[in-house]
């Protein structure tokens, strides 16, 4: 924060600067070694942007890695959710992982991967993209 405000914390040059500290607001993440609370700080403006841990982040990155180790070592989606549970205390619902065909990804692939993801609970999507993958639009409109 002092860095991006340009003053250190009840430095007399902070005073009607335009922006200053407004205190701190906590912060659960989950990490490899478990939840860690944190305390961060916020200014009046609203623009400080944390870059260790991103607004909205939850859930440091080697955590996914590990998820994906787990996954790769031959663990079922059921296997790895209560692992999460039982070691870092985290409930996560049973998430899917899609290995693409080598021979591209067609229609029936994306209808396959959509019909998944709409038996697990999504009901509407507001933005998808596409690079011009002519099964996907089809997919969508059919799920």
């Amino acid at each position: 924060m002092t860095d991006q405000l340009g003053y250190e914390p009840h430095a007399s040059e902070g005073r009607g600067a335009g922006n200053s500290r407004n205190g701190h607001y906590p912060k659960t993440v989950t990490t490899e070694i478990g939840e860690v609370e944190l305390r961060v700080p916020r200014d009046r403006n609203a623009s400080f942007d944390p870059k260790t841990v991103r607004k909205g982040q939850r859930r440091l990155d080697g955590l996914t890695g590990n998820i994906i180790s787990l996954y790769a070592e031959g663990l079922t989606t059921g296997d790895i959710q209560a692992h999460l549970a039982e070691i870092y205390g985290t409930n996560a619902t049973s998430f899917g992982m899609w290995v693409g065909p080598s021979g591209g990804e067609g229609a029936k692939y994306w209808l396959t991967l959509l019909t998944e993801l709409s038996n697990r609970g999504v009901a509407d999507c507001f933005i998808v993209c596409c690079d011009g993958l002519k099964g996907l639009p089809d997919a969508i409109r059919a799920t």
